[in-house]
Order: structure tokens, then sequence, then C-alpha cells
């Protein structure tokens, strides 16, 4: 949304799988990674089905690959369709309970229709060991400028939330699905 602009004039982000290439003769840039946005020929015939057959086998598979041995981990959870499916995979995966962090605003006119609420309620269906942090507006303030000195370009509302949930999440863990 931000078009690769930064706090600094004449100075632009590259977008995701792009480099710079600086050659005595030039300076350009260029894709070296993407993602085929069209099915290979095997997939071409996939139906509805056969992609929702496959896709928990998928998710299984990533989300095993990347939660460590040696340190703690933990889910992030909003109780959002991805996290939500996330947990419940998760939860099978060993007898110790999942540790989730869940990070909300406080709203007078949202009630109990909250991440916060929602996510507590399906931490505890799945028997997980839930933190769950609520922001008051004062805090996320003192944090925005320590946060926009370091990310030297326009942000929005979600990477200063996730800076201050990442604070609290690692006091209980090292690595954060």
């Amino acid at each position: 949304p931000f078009a690769g602009r930064t706090m600094f004039r004449d100075i632009h982000q590259l977008p995701p799988g792009h480099r710079i290439v600086v050659a005595q003769e030039s300076i350009w840039e260029e894709t070296y990674w993407d993602i085929p946005l069209t099915p290979n020929a095997e997939e071409s015939n996939f139906t509805e089905d056969d992609y929702a057959e496959r896709l928990l086998p998928m998710l299984e598979d990533a989300l095993r690959s990347r939660l460590p041995d040696e340190v703690p981990w933990a889910l992030m959870l909003s109780c959002g369709t991805d996290s939500s499916t996330l947990l419940a995979i998760a939860g099978q995966f060993g007898p110790d309970p999942v540790t989730t962090f869940t990070i909300d605003y406080p709203n007078r006119w949202k009630g109990a229709n909250m991440d916060a609420h929602f996510a507590a309620m399906m931490a505890e269906r799945a028997g997980s060991r839930h933190f769950s942090y609520m922001i008051e507006p004062e805090d996320y303030f003192e944090s925005l400028r320590q946060v926009t000195w370091h990310a030297e370009r326009p942000f929005n509302k979600g990477a200063l939330t996730m800076y201050m949930l990442y604070q609290r999440i690692q006091e209980q863990a090292t690595v954060c699905i």
C-alpha cells in the first residue's frame, strides 16, 4: 500500500523477490524470485475437492517443518480461520499444550466482539496455554516513536501492534508462528 516509499527522499524499498544489481556500467532492478499464479500441468485438472484433500496435509507439513525441537515455540491466535486451523493442527503434535498469544485494544463500543474474546474461547477449547494482552492507547503511542525511527518507512497500525506483541512473546517463546 505504500508503493515502496520510505521516510527518505529518493530512497525506495524494493518489492519482495527483487534485488538491485550494481555493475560497472549500470545499476538495475531485477526479479529473482516469483510465485507462479497459474497451476502447473498436473494441477490444471484439479477440482475443488482435490485441493481440499491436499490442504490440511500441506498445512501440517508446513507447520511441522517450521517448529523447532530445541527452543520454546508458540502461535499467534486471532481466532480467524488461519490461526485457529494452525492451532488445531499444532495441538496434535505432542502431549504439551500449545502456547498461544493474542493482542487487542480495549473498545467499549465493541463489547465482547473483539479478537481477544474469541481467541480466548478458541484457546480454551483447544487447551492451549494462552496469553492475551490488551494495549492501552498510551502504550501504543509511546512505542510509535521508537518503531517509526527503526522502520524508516510508512507502516500501518498492524506493524506497531505486532512489534508490541513480539516484545511480550519473547518472554515465553523463541519462535512464533
